[in-house]
């Protein structure tokens, strides 16, 4: 047997119990707020308080922007790192285009792999 579903009623339901929450207005006791504002004072900054004090690491993180600026920075510095090492074939290709011929350097002889004999 199929059950039926009233939308309505449903409805109507919610909307009178909606009805009666917004009637009631909860109390707060005064010891209850008076703990609430004192814990509120206790996680205020104090202006007497002195500021921590960055040691050299810190402070050259701080410089730079933190710990979200140093990720960006090693990132570009590794990708930097690689395009040096390994280019892609268009950065040669422009590279090309621009100088007018390829030029290679070669840090080690051909006849040895990473300056090792053999």
């Amino acid at each position: 047997m199929a059950q039926t579903h009233d939308d309505d009623a449903d409805l109507a339901m919610v909307d009178t119990l909606f009805a009666e929450l917004r009637g009631d207005d909860p109390e707060v006791s005064d010891a209850l707020m008076a703990r609430i504002i004192s814990d509120a004072a206790n996680h205020m900054p104090r202006p007497d308080a002195a500021a921590p004090q960055l040691g050299l690491w810190g402070t050259m993180l701080a410089a730079i922007g933190g710990w979200t600026s140093l990720g960006g920075l090693t990132t570009a510095c590794a990708i930097g790192l690689w395009f040096g090492i390994a280019p892609p074939e268009t950065v040669e290709t422009w590279m090309t285009g621009i100088t007018g011929d390829a030029t290679t350097i070669s840090l080690y002889p051909e006849s040895t792999l990473l300056g090792l004999e053999g």
